[in-house]
């Protein structure tokens, strides 16, 4: 798909040609995570090349993918599953900034990676790469007013808050949050749980 985009207004003109050429290919998980990665040098102009921030941001997550891989004796999904929230959330502390959630730094990749902290849609990212290195079926979910992940698995789905450290929750607990937000004024459905 051909993409033609005019001159940026309000960012480097580097990263702005860089973002474009992934938008052909924003839909596969590499492009949606080089696109995010660009996304946050659009305010300033890099003090490294783009190449080599992105390079830096997918060694850094296949690093994560890889230490976990090495901790897994089986081949069960579960092990896996289990691996990658002990790591991201408990060993290396990933959570959601609820200190200073506006923080641009909370949208920008390279800073989630450096702080641990972000917002829930820049964390479901780190999770759904490192996931999907790992072999699993990561999707994100859309909910109103938050954002998470859907885990695939043989024994069903299961939805994941990163913004809450992984926490697994149920479709009611999914429920209770959207009510809690929007009240009356949004009608549940569990199509709100598709990716």
């Amino acid at each position: 798909m051909e993409v033609t985009m005019s001159s940026p207004l309000c960012c480097s003109s580097t990263a702005y040609a860089a973002f474009a050429r992934q938008v052909g290919v924003i839909e596969s998980t590499e492009g949606l995570l080089r696109a995010s990665i660009l996304l946050s040098l659009h305010h300033n102009e890099p003090q490294r090349p783009n190449d080599t921030c992105i390079k830096d941001v997918e060694r850094t997550l296949g690093g994560y993918a890889k230490l976990i891989s090495s901790r897994v004796r089986g081949s069960q999904p579960q092990a896996m599953l289990a691996h990658l929230h002990q790591y991201l959330f408990d060993d290396l502390g990933y959570n959601g900034n609820n200190d200073d959630y506006y923080c641009p730094a909370n949208s920008y990749l390279p800073e989630v990676i450096d702080t641990k902290r972000g917002l829930p849609i820049s964390l479901a990212l780190v999770y759904k790469v490192v996931g999907e290195r790992l072999g699993m079926k990561v999707r994100g979910v859309g909910l109103p007013g938050h954002f998470i992940n859907a885990v695939t698995t043989d024994s069903g789905t299961m939805l994941v808050d990163c913004f809450a450290a992984g926490r697994v929750l149920s479709v009611q607990e999914c429920r209770k949050r959207v009510e809690s937000i929007f009240a009356d004024s949004v009608d549940w459905s569990e199509q709100m749980l598709q990716p």
